[in-house]
């Protein structure tokens, strides 16, 4: 019996690409029947969004097949830059983040008016979580331009077919083709040095202000990493959301807060986990959770000498100080970081958890902190 394996690519006429060349990783996966999670893991972006959509394709690095039409997604990043002769703080800075918005706007603006000349636009800030501005914004195609037009094939992975019984033909849709009036961007800032800009076309049959309400349902779905994912930490916890980590050993055990991003670990230092609080400002708090078996306890208070290594001189405060735990304070780089680190002595095991925030971040994430220390049980 013959068979013939058939895959039909979606074809896309009068669609500009606007890539840039670096290392991107991005993946996705199916939270539900009509939500996929979407992972940009590339250097500098590390953070997650939500799009509703039965189907998540992606065509080139930018550019993906999602509610059957095309959504970029484009990371820019930048260094330091001058205004007014001095340097621009994004971190933590939010006028000077609205401003690096607007200027992103302007220059996407400027780049399709070469095209086009003069385009119809307009746009506005709106806030997400914990203030976090959002820009948006559309132009109006020209109603004469011919490459107004947007046609899509039908997507059709690996399908078998059986070529003494079925017809291939029934297989391959005719393209359908769409006017397209608008182009609406999505603009945020991560870490203070990448913009994300999300585009989609607004087809006829669609309503502008509907897909305005779409696009800021993907921001307020925005979860910000503070390093590089772990996307097996991820994937267990949507598989179950109460995830209780354990290790091999058996020597602690907590179930992961739903706030906690996990993160890679990328050190050499084993036994140990790194995770983020919820961004603020641009700025990701970090925790890390050590432990060690009392077998290998040298290990452990050489971890702990290295921790406290760069303390500022008389910062170090005692919080609390047990016969099995220990709490101190301390700044390090001159008061920019505060910081608490934590030792619970078990029957088998250390365990060490620090939590670094800044000034002005420390209080927003403490209680969590706090949080993370009594789910924690050390064997």
């Amino acid at each position: 019996m013959k068979k013939l394996i058939i895959i039909v690519l979606i074809l896309l006429i009068g669609v500009q690409l606007f890539a840039q060349e670096s290392k991107i990783m991005r993946y996705s996966t199916r939270l539900d029947s009509t939500t996929f999670l979407f992972i940009d893991n590339s250097d500098r972006n590390w953070f997650t969004i939500e799009i509703k959509t039965d189907t998540l394709v992606q065509i080139q690095n930018d550019l993906f097949y999602a509610a059957n039409k095309t959504i970029q997604i484009i990371s820019t990043q930048f260094g330091i830059q001058l205004v007014n002769g001095e340097y621009v703080n994004i971190v933590g800075n939010q006028n000077a983040e609205k401003r690096i918005l607007r200027a992103h706007k302007k220059w996407e603006l400027d780049y399709q008016k070469k095209g086009f000349g003069r385009l119809k636009n307009k746009g506005e800030f709106f806030y997400g979580k914990e203030n976090k501005p959002f820009s948006i914004w559309w132009i109006e195609n020209p109603k004469n331009w011919e490459g107004g037009t947007t046609s899509f094939g039908t997507t059709i992975q690996y399908e078998e077919i059986d070529l003494d019984t079925e017809d291939p033909s029934q297989f391959i849709h005719t393209q359908e083709s769409w006017k397209c009036t608008h182009q609406v961007w999505l603009d945020f800032m991560i870490h203070g040095k990448t913009c994300v800009s999300i585009s989609i076309p607004v087809l006829d049959t669609e309503n502008l202000q509907t897909e305005f309400e779409k696009l800021k349902q993907i921001a307020l779905s925005l979860n910000v990493y503070g390093n590089y994912i772990d996307p097996k930490g991820l994937f267990e916890r949507i598989d179950n959301p109460n995830y209780i980590f354990k290790d091999s050993l058996n020597l602690i055990e907590f179930e992961i807060p739903k706030w906690l991003n996990i993160t890679l670990n990328t050190t050499k230092v084993k036994d140990m986990i790194c995770g983020t609080f919820p961004e603020k400002d641009n700025i990701t708090n970090a925790a890390v959770i050590l432990w060690r078996a009392k077998s290998d306890s040298l290990a452990f208070f050489k971890s702990k000498n290295h921790f406290l290594g760069n303390v500022d001189k008389g910062s170090l405060t005692v919080i609390r100080k047990e016969e099995n735990k220990e709490q101190y304070f301390f700044t390090r780089e001159n008061g920019w970081f505060h910081c608490q680190v934590v030792y619970i002595e078990g029957e088998n095991a250390y365990c060490m958890i620090t939590f670094t925030a800044t000034e002005s971040t420390y209080q927003y994430n403490l209680k969590r902190f706090y949080d993370l220390i009594d789910k924690i049980k050390v064997k």
